[in-house]
C-alpha cells in the first residue's frame, strides 16, 4: 500500500498550487487603485466582452502601436471592430474615428468566425501635457518633463513653446518616449505613462516631471498619472499601479510591443517595462532580441506574474503579419495545462478516499482539506464578480474551476526580416486616421 503520510503531502502540494493558480486568475499581482480605474489590470478596458468565455484567461492580450487600417493591425495581427466599439483613452470616452495609425492601444481580441475582433480598445498615450521645449533642429523635444525622440525623417514639429501635445510612443531603456505619433491636445489635464522614482516625502518623479500625491507609490512602480499642473508639478487626481503583466495577468496569451533591454538568456531581459522569460533555442526571432531594438512578442501570461515568450518580430509600419494559427497553438497548449491539473486533482482526491492514513497523518489531511477549501472559495470569489470579465470578475457562477496555463516555451519557426519603424506624425486630434 502506498505510504500514507507521502500521498497527504502530495495531495497538499496538488492543491497548494491549485491555490496559488486560481488566486493568481482572481487578483491581478501589484495592481493598486488610488483612484478609481474600473479596467483590466490597469488598462482602462472594461473586460464585458463576452467572447472571453467568461473565464478572463481565453482572449488575447495586446499591446502596440497602430499601423494600418481596414480593420486595425497591432503588432502584425488583424483585429476588427464594431463601430460602436468602446474606445477610452486616460478615462474619457473617445470615438473609434479618434483610432489613427501610430497610437499606442491595449485591447483583449477574441476569435470570432476565423478572426480575431474585439469590442473595446484603448488609447495609451505616453504623456500629454505643454511643450516645453525643443532642442536645435526639433528632433528632441520636453513635454510635461518626458524627453521626447522624434523621428528626423518626419521634419520638425512647427508648434510653439506652451502648445499642449498628446504623445504617443514606446520607452527606450533610458526612459526616453520614441514618439510614433505626435497631435495637439486640449490644454488642462495632464498625463503621464511612466515608471515612478523616488523623491520627496510625499513626492515622486516620471521622467523628469514632479508628482505630487497623497498616497504611497513605490520606487520602480509603473504608473499612470493624471491631474492638474502646478508649481510645484503635476498634482496627481488619479494614480493607476500597472500590474507586472499586461491585464493583470487575467489572459492566457499577450502580444506586447517594446524597446528591447537585457540579454534573451539572462534574468534582466525586458521588453519595454515587462519581464520576459525565454529559452533562446525555442524562441522563433530570437535574433532580433537585440538591445534597442523595437519588436513585438507573443507569449504567455504566467500566474500574473511574468511573461514566457514563444516568438520575437520586429514592429513598425511594414511588420509583416502573424499568424492566428500561433495565437490557437498557444490556447490549445494551456487547455492541455489546465486538463493535466484538473486530472492530477482527481487523481489526488481518489487516492485520498482509498487509502486510509494512520492517525499520525491527521494533521497533513486536515491541512490538504483546507487546501481544498480554499481552492473552493477563491473561485466561489472569482464567480461572485458582477461582470465575467471585470476587474474582480471571473467564469460565470457555478462553472467549474479553470486554470491558468503552465510556463512551458515552445520551439516556433525563424523569424521575418527586420522591418521599418513606426514615423511620428503631427495632427490634430480630429484630423484623418493617417
Amino acid at each position: 500500500m502506498n505510504n500514507p503520510r507521502a500521498i497527504a503531502k502530495s495531495y497538499i502540494r496538488v492543491l497548494s498550487a491549485l491555490v496559488i493558480i486560481v488566486l493568481g486568475a482572481c487578483t491581478p499581482f501589484g495592481e493598486l487603485r488610488i483612484a478609481g480605474d474600473r479596467g483590466i489590470g490597469g488598462t482602462g478596458i472594461s473586460g464585458d466582452d463576452r467572447g472571453i468565455g467568461g473565464t478572463g484567461i481565453v482572449g488575447t492580450g495586446i499591446v502596440g502601436t497602430i499601423t494600418g487600417f481596414g480593420s486595425i493591425f497591432v503588432n502584425g495581427f488583424e483585429v476588427e471592430f464594431p463601430q460602436a466599439a468602446t474606445v477610452t483613452s486616460n478615462g474619457r470616452s473617445r470615438d473609434t474615428q479618434d483610432l489613427k495609425i501610430g497610437q499606442v492601444v491595449a485591447l483583449i481580441a477574441v476569435e470570432r468566425d476565423g478572426q480575431l475582433g474585439t469590442d473595446s480598445i484603448e488609447i495609451q498615450p505616453a504623456v500629454v501635457g505643454p511643450l516645453q521645449q525643443s532642442s536645435e533642429g526639433g528632433t528632441i523635444i520636453v513635454v510635461a518633463g518626458q524627453e521626447v525622440v522624434l523621428d528626423p525623417a518626419a521634419g520638425p514639429l512647427d508648434v510653439a513653446a506652451g502648445a499642449w501635445l498628446e504623445v504617443n510612443g514606446l520607452r527606450d531603456s533610458q526612459g526616453r518616449i520614441l514618439a510614433s505619433r505626435v497631435d495637439r491636445a486640449e490644454a488642462g489635464v495632464a498625463v503621464v505613462r511612466g515608471i515612478a522614482r523616488e523623491a520627496a516625502p510625499g513626492r515622486f518623479a516620471v521622467g523628469g516631471l514632479t508628482i505630487v500625491s497623497d498616497g504611497p507609490v513605490q520606487n520602480g512602480s509603473a504608473v499612470v498619472v493624471t491631474g492638474p499642473l502646478s508649481e510645484l508639478g503635476l498634482v496627481a487626481s488619479s494614480i493607476t499601479v500597472e500590474p507586472e503583466v499586461p491585464f493583470g495577468g487575467r489572459v492566457g496569451v499577450v502580444s506586447i510591443e517594446g524597446i528591447v533591454s537585457g540579454d534573451l538568456d539572462q534574468d534582466d531581459f525586458r521588453v519595454g517595462r515587462y519581464a520576459i522569460q525565454s529559452l533562446q533555442s525555442q524562441v522563433r526571432g530570437a535574433a532580433e532580441a537585440v538591445p534597442g531594438a523595437r519588436v513585438s512578442i507573443l507569449g504567455r501570461a504566467v500566474l500574473g506574474r511574468a511573461i514566457v515568450v514563444d516568438s520575437i518580430q520586429r514592429s513598425g509600419i511594414g511588420a509583416p503579419r502573424r499568424s492566428l494559427d500561433d495565437v490557437r497553438t498557444l490556447h490549445r497548449e494551456q487547455q492541455a495545462a489546465r486538463e493535466t491539473a484538473r486530472d492530477a486533482l482527481r487523481d489526488a482526491t481518489a487516492t485520498r478516499a482509498t487509502d486510509r492514513p494512520s492517525s499520525s497523518d491527521a494533521l497533513l489531511l486536515r491541512q490538504s482539506e483546507a487546501a481544498q477549501r480554499a481552492v473552493t472559495d477563491a473561485v466561489a470569489r472569482r464567480d461572485g464578480g458582477a461582470n465575467a470579465a471585470g476587474p474582480r470578475g471571473g467564469a460565470v457562477s457555478g462553472a467549474a474551476p479553470t486554470q491558468p496555463p503552465a510556463d512551458v516555451p515552445t520551439a516556433l519557426e525563424t523569424s521575418p526580416p527586420p522591418q521599418p519603424t513606426v514615423e511620428p506624425t503631427v495632427g490634430d486630434a480630429s484630423n484623418s486616421r493617417d
